[in-house]
């Protein structure tokens, strides 16, 4: 059995001002495109695995 490689990108969000809100509405946002999302805060970025 063969298995697809996973394709996952960074996305880095450039807010003006730090905004918990804000961020929380993003990370929804790409929920809604997949389930497979990972927050990391310290950077206002998230990763999203976009295979399949």
């Amino acid at each position: 059995m063969t298995t697809s490689p996973r394709t996952v990108m960074r996305i880095f969000f450039h807010l003006h001002e730090p905004d918990d809100e804000m961020y929380e509405q993003l990370l929804a946002l790409l929920e809604g495109i997949t389930p497979r999302v990972q927050a990391h805060p310290a950077d206002c970025s998230a990763d999203v695995d976009l295979t399949g």
